[in-house]
């Protein structure tokens, strides 16, 4: 006989009771004195230790009462011979999806993480399928199923253990949610081309940390029939805290005081921390000063740290304080601030608060970034510069002798750059060739507008109405913030008209619609026009706010922007152009990276070449640059994510039965079905009810039975 609840069997004990009540002998309830005895001295009864049970048929009556009730609620039946056979299971295919980013080197995370693979393995049944699968940036296939399904559990285990001893947690960032959806595909695709039954186990193994991205689960509709168990490993020490440089927002003055934040973990407990600049010559040498940051768990801090002396070829920001080191150094490019060459070609001077020079040099000033230096010629000098000193930009705003026109049309045919301001009908025509002009159709009021007041003129004025803030010249007045160019008056300005025939671009018009600003591609080079001058007897524009942005923008559309400590993240391709390639370049790039290797690469720099933080070095033929790569800030954020918000994308948390766990799952309901039919239970608790009957008539009789009393005396 076999019962389903074992449990109740506790209610055995219920057989205790009946035996206390008869080893428990009743006393007399009174005494009756007689006088003939008061003189007889008294003889106390003799006490006897063994207690005896007086009526056995009665306490055996409430035993078996007691014992036909428990085994009543134990659900007892007969056990027959049941056809579970395992074969006709289904089986399970388990996706071990293993964290390697960089946040698993801390302490002993890897460590943990074999241990969990080694023990789902050990869980693993004989028909099981099993694949291992890694993921920080990317997810890759390390042992994957097999076509047919065919290959034995213990095999594949055996090259997991195998191939586990060859993997390490590398340097990308945890990108969790497209590794789900990824080892999910793998589990439904594997299903599609067996077409078998087998249930899908999604093993997760990772730190779970705040910083693992889950926002393509956003757009994934988890498969119902995928269940994800969550195995989560966490450090014995838990304080990390992380160093960025910080791009600096306040002017060019401060590059030689960046602005360093140093974030805390939630979970961390210290809270005093040490910067210091460091070059990668002088990590064995004593290190220079240092900063503190004082930064409760969970909280940031932002401070300027000056750049002085040797820190200002420093390529390296380095964090003290925290026990996990993976994250505290942030690579940078030493600022080498860029010289650059412009060619003026006017009569008016440097200091002459009305000429177009005087705004020009105050509008382009010198920074930590880059070094500007003018060079003024005059009417009959020649268009030349030294070989070292090829100018960035050349700005005409006068006109033009034949000669000075031909060194100008083969400095633009070598990729240079022209501004040319029309302040009078002269220029214009001398540089119509040039600007891609057909002709001047006229001047405004023959360059005599009227009296001018305070800088306006009384009669009337023009407006710029037509503006393409898609050009990269006007990109950043895009916004409707900024987009307000009606403030701005012209008091004379050219009326032209543009050759169709020419490669030209019309950026911003005047109200009248002939062209306030436009772009002439000439050889390899570009032609820049503006209309009007910039100086007060000809409009507000030096005036406004908008001036310095404009300039700057075109002198960046020349040279580019490099900004000082800009970085790239492990894993991220880089684009040979911009930033990190001049516009004449060759087209292989030699790429040295941290580690000392050497790999050829053309116009992109591939991932899995970017796979460390520290400074890579592109060397060409003539010159070479370098690029700082660090950690992505996500993956720095180590304090643990709460495995219930994976819930909250529809993730359905859980684990698959094993065989086993099937056969006793079918075995019970087996068990059940059998109880159901026997009813045993209703047989034993009839016997009770005619075993309590007879108690109570034996019970009823021994009552009525005379007490023998004796007599003491």
């Amino acid at each position: 006989m076999s019962f389903l609840a074992w449990v109740f069997a506790l209610g055995g004990l219920g057989v205790i009771f009946p035996l206390l009540f008869h080893l428990i002998r009743p006393s007399p309830r009174g005494r009756q004195a007689f006088s003939s005895l008061m003189f007889i001295k008294p003889s106390p009864p003799r006490m006897i230790r063994r207690r005896r049970l007086d009526n056995w048929l009665l306490l055996v009556l409430r035993t078996m009462i007691v014992l036909a009730l428990a085994a009543a609620f134990m659900r007892p039946f007969f056990r027959q011979s049941a056809n579970l056979f395992s074969g006709e299971l289904s089986q399970r295919r388990v996706a071990i999806l293993l964290d390697t980013s960089a946040s698993m080197q801390r302490s002993d995370l890897w460590q943990q993480a074999t241990a969990q693979i080694q023990q789902v393995l050990d869980e693993l049944d004989a028909g099981d399928e099993v694949g291992l699968f890694t993921f920080d940036d990317d997810f890759e296939t390390v042992v994957g199923f097999s076509a047919s399904g065919r290959v034995p559990t213990s095999s594949n285990a055996a090259l997991i253990r195998q191939q586990l001893q060859g993997i390490r947690p590398g340097w990308g960032s945890t990108n969790l949610g497209r590794a789900m959806i990824d080892a999910a595909d793998e589990l439904l695709v594997a299903a599609d081309l067996r077409r078998t039954a087998a249930a899908s186990q999604l093993v997760l193994i990772t730190d779970l940390q705040q910083g693992s991205r889950l926002n393509a689960l956003e757009a994934f509709q988890w498969p119902a029939q995928i269940r994800l168990d969550v195995r989560p490993v966490r450090p014995e020490e838990s304080t990390n805290a992380f160093v960025r440089l910080l791009a600096d927002d306040a002017g060019d003055e401060k590059v030689n005081q960046p602005r360093v934040r140093v974030v805390n973990s939630a979970d961390s407990q210290d809270e005093q921390f040490f910067v210091t600049w460091q070059s990668a010559d002088d990590e064995d040498q004593q290190p220079p000063a240092e900063t503190s940051f004082y930064v409760p768990p969970g909280q940031s801090r932002t401070l300027r740290i000056p750049r002085q002396g040797d820190a200002l070829t420093a390529n390296q920001l380095v964090l003290r304080g925290d026990s996990e080191d993976f994250d505290n150094r942030h690579y940078l490019v030493p600022v080498e601030p860029s010289q650059f060459h412009i060619l003026y070609l006017g009569r008016d001077g440097e200091n002459d608060a009305d000429g177009l020079l005087y705004f020009l040099k105050r509008a382009l000033l010198d920074s930590g970034r880059r070094k500007i230096q003018f060079r003024q010629l005059g009417d009959e000098q020649s268009l030349a510069w030294p070989v070292d000193e090829r100018p960035a930009m050349v700005v005409a705003t006068q006109a033009v002798t034949q000669l000075q026109k031909s060194a100008a049309r083969r400095y633009l045919e070598t990729g240079g750059t022209l501004l040319v301001v029309l302040q009078d009908r002269q220029t214009a025509e001398s540089w119509s060739d040039v600007l891609g002009m057909q002709t001047v159709v006229a001047a405004d009021d023959n360059d005599h507008p009227g009296d001018i007041t305070a800088g306006r003129v009384e009669t009337s004025y023009a407006m710029l109405a037509e503006i393409d803030f898609s050009h990269p010249l006007f990109v950043p007045f895009a916004s409707a913030r900024y987009n307000d160019f009606t403030k701005i008056q012209f008091w004379k300005h050219q009326i032209v008209e543009l050759d169709q025939t020419a490669d030209v671009q019309v950026i911003a018009r005047f109200d009248d619609h002939s062209p306030a600003i436009w772009q002439h591609a000439f050889g390899d080079g570009m032609v820049f026009a503006l209309a009007s001058g910039w100086q007060p007897d000809s409009s507000q524009l030096a005036l406004s706010s908008k001036f310095v942005p404009l300039m700057d923008g075109l002198l960046n559309l020349t040279v580019g922007t490099r900004p000082a400590g800009q970085s790239s993240y492990v894993g991220q391709p880089i684009a040979l152009g911009g930033d990190h390639q001049p516009a004449q370049s060759p087209q292989m790039w030699t790429l040295l990276r941290p580690d000392g290797t050497e790999v050829t690469v053309s116009e992109t720099v591939p991932a899995n070449h970017v796979n460390q933080p520290g400074i890579y070095q592109l060397a060409g033929p003539d010159e070479s640059h370098w690029i700082a790569v660090n950690l992505r800030p996500s993956e720095c954020r180590t304090a643990p994510m709460p495995v219930e918000q994976l819930e909250s994308y529809d993730v359905k948390l859980g684990t698959q039965p094993n065989r086993r766990e099937q056969v006793a799952a079918l075995q019970k309901i087996h068990d059940v079905e059998m109880e159901r039919q026997q009813k045993i239970w209703k047989w034993l608790l009839l016997g009770g009810l005619g075993l309590l009957v007879v108690e109570t008539l034996v019970a009823g009789r021994t009552a009525t039975r005379p007490i023998e009393t004796g007599m003491t005396g």
